[in-house]
Formats: C-alpha cells, sequence, structure tokens
C-alpha cells in the first residue's frame, strides 16, 4: 500500500483522473473525496484544490459530452471537493481532526435546519414521499408501512442526507489521513480517530437543539438538525469505543461485535446506535477516555 500511496502522490493528473471517475459512482464518491483529502494534506491547500478543481471540470466535460447535466455534475462536484479541501487543510493545520469535525457538525446541522425550514424545502420533502413510498412498496413492503417510513423520511430528509455527509465526509478525512501516513509516516489517522471529540461548546449547542426537537416532536429544523448532531455523537462514540478497547487491551473481536451489531438490520441495531451516540454525548462532559488500563504485570508501585 505504501506504493500506491506514493504513485498517488506522484503528478497531480493521477488524483484528478481516478478522483473523477469514482465521482461517477455514488457508492465511491467517498474515495473520490479521499484522495483530495489526501493531495492537500501531503502537498498542502493549493494543491488540493487545483486537483479538486480538475477532477470537477474532467466530471462537467464527461457528462457534456454523454447529454447529462454538465452544470449541475460540475457545481455539486466542487461544493463536495471543496468542503473536503477545507477539512483537510484545518486537519494539516492544526494535527488533529476535532476542529475539522466541530465545524463540519454545526455547518451541516445548520444547513440541515435552515432547508428544512423553508417553504423549498418542504415542497421538495413532499415530493420525495410518495416516490418512495411506491419504491418500498415496490420493493415488497406493505402500502401502510411504506407510507408511514416514507412520511418519516420526507419529514428528516434534511438531516438524514447533511448527516450522511458529515459522516461520510468524516470517513473520506480518516481514509486520506490513512493515506498520507503511508506516503509521509508517521501513521497518524488512529490517535486521530481515537481523538476525535465534538467539545462542550458544540455539545451545549446540540442538547438545545435535541432538547428542541423532543419538544417538537421531531419535526421541523430542530428535528433536522438533531440527526445531524445524533451522527456526529455516533461517530464520536466509536472513536470512544476504539479508544477504550485500546488502553483495556481487549480482543479485536470486541470492535467486530460491536459494527456487527450497529450495521447489520436487527432489533438490536437501534439500541446500540442510541447506546453509542449516548457514549459519545457523554464523553464530553466524563472524559471516558481518561480511564486508566490495566496495570503492567509486575508493577506495586502506588
Amino acid at each position: 500500500m505504501e506504493r500506491v500511496a506514493a504513485w498517488l502522490g506522484g503528478p497531480r493528473h493521477r488524483v484528478i483522473l481516478i478522483g473523477a471517475a469514482l465521482f461517477m459512482v455514488p457508492l465511491l464518491m467517498p474515495l473520490s473525496a479521499a484522495l483530495i483529502a489526501f493531495a492537500t494534506l501531503l502537498k498542502g491547500p493549493r494543491e488540493g484544490a487545483l486537483a479538486a478543481l480538475g477532477a470537477a471540470s474532467v466530471l462537467g466535460v464527461v457528462m457534456a459530452v454523454t447529454g447529462g447535466q454538465a452544470v449541475a455534475m460540475f457545481a455539486a462536484s466542487v461544493l463536495m471537493l471543496a468542503v473536503m479541501v477545507a477539512g483537510a487543510t484545518m486537519v494539516g493545520r492544526s494535527g488533529s481532526l476535532d476542529f475539522a469535525f466541530q465545524l463540519g457538525t454545526l455547518g451541516f446541522a445548520g444547513l440541515a435546519g435552515v432547508l428544512a425550514g423553508t417553504a423549498t424545502g418542504q415542497a421538495l420533502a413532499d415530493q420525495i414521499a410518495p416516490e418512495f413510498a411506491q419504491a418500498l412498496v415496490s420493493a415488497g413492503a406493505a402500502a401502510g408501512e411504506a407510507a408511514q417510513v416514507a412520511d418519516m423520511v420526507a419529514r428528516l430528509l434534511f438531516g438524514l442526507a447533511l448527516g450522511g455527509m458529515l459522516f461520510s465526509l468524516t470517513m473520506a478525512l480518516l481514509l486520506g489521513r490513512w493515506l498520507e501516513g503511508l506516503a509521509r509516516p508517521p501513521q497518524q489517522v488512529g490517535s486521530n480517530f481515537r481523538a476525535l471529540q465534538l467539545g462542550r461548546l458544540v455539545t451545549i449547542v446540540a442538547s438545545v437543539v435535541l432538547v428542541g426537537a423532543l419538544l417538537t416532536q421531531g419535526a421541523g429544523a430542530l428535528g433536522n438538525a438533531a440527526i445531524v448532531f445524533v451522527l456526529a455523537m455516533v461517530l464520536q462514540g466509536l472513536a470512544v469505543v476504539h479508544a477504550v478497547a485500546g488502553r483495556l487491551g481487549l480482543h479485536p473481536g470486541w470492535l467486530v461485535l460491536v459494527y456487527a451489531t450497529l450495521l447489520l438490520p436487527t432489533q438490536l441495531s437501534a439500541f446500540v446506535l442510541m447506546a453509542v451516540a449516548s457514549t459519545g454525548y457523554l464523553d464530553n462532559w466524563l472524559g471516558f477516555r481518561q480511564m486508566r488500563g490495566p496495570r503492567p504485570p509486575g508493577n506495586n508501585s502506588e
């Protein structure tokens, strides 16, 4: 993998072309963002910006040649990759992911709330609801159940979309950090992730939004913003799980078990999700990662 990272860290056109190709596949968009983050971390913000602009230009040209929405693709890719350049720049200058994570969480939560509170956003959500319900019915779901799920998704559309984007871009930033460590040791991605923290100021804002969302039954701007904060807390909760497992010397199988129960579609998943999010929230006040690991054998000193 070191050779791959070194190869990607070569001439700029490699990141541009591979990043553009990955961006065209929805599931691989985070990998495209990770390459831009890697270029920014390795060579600086100017290089990252040029790589992002180059990839967006290639995407625009491809869309124009194939008869697609060239302007829309160019604008969307520039926006997403520019966010990645900004995040990677903050990580490179601060040496940690915390500031980028905190600012991104506030930004995406605020945007989700604003979009959900506008008439245009509400109209878009109302338009998506019946289409989503029809898709669920086509997949074999009962009509009544599909309508309920579609209504919930429509009410929380922007929170789910922007929360998912925050999650994906954070993972892309971590991957970019990992590639940077391969090309230019030492590797810092593990320590950066295990230290990931929203901080008390952001947690206070999140607390106010979560209480407001509960009082309004999770609807509107507050409900959508709350979704973003909850997903951010899930990320911090996972960081806490990794840090504590490392301190206690637990077998990696415990981490696999946590991810399996979190990701597999079972009745237990929702409880594990809330447990991980609660862990992330409380860590800002209680500092779970400060707990001591087991005392080394033979050490009887106080």
